[in-house]
């Protein structure tokens, strides 16, 4: 199931789309995101080796756009509608400032971040200004 609703959201060839799931459970096996430690949960009877060639190739080769990974993830949402929430956390971490636009799909509420962009100095105004019509 999980494949073809990989296959639905991702242009990917299958070996690329079978990947994917194998990663993230073994992410949830190991509890670390070293890819080595990563390789040596992946199925099968390969060697870890070639498990860990093969999660390199798909580092290397596959890039996730956030928009579609946040499209997939309200897809799994087992929800007929889902309350969505924006926000825009700003402050300093330390010496650096963090200004970031946060959106959130909100579950009993608690708000669960599925898309993230860092915004470098006014950007959130400048967007403010331009989808109220006016010029930056």
């Amino acid at each position: 199931m999980l494949v073809n609703l990989l296959k639905l959201h991702f242009g990917w060839p299958l070996a690329r789309i079978k990947c994917l799931p194998s990663i993230i459970v073994a992410l949830f096996k190991v509890k670390t995101v070293t890819r080595t430690e990563v390789a040596t949960a992946f199925p099968g009877t390969a060697e870890m080796e070639s498990h860990d060639k093969r999660l390199q190739r798909f580092l290397k080769h596959v890039e996730i756009k956030p928009s579609l990974l946040a499209t997939l993830v309200v897809a799994l949402l087992p929800y007929d509608t889902s309350t969505l929430s924006r926000d825009r956390p700003k402050g300093m971490l330390g010496c650096f400032p963090i200004n970031f636009l946060v959106l959130s799909v909100v579950h009993e509420g608690i708000a669960f971040p599925i898309f993230w962009l860092f915004l470098h100095n006014n950007t959130y105004a400048n967007y403010e200004k331009l989808k109220e019509g006016g010029e930056t």
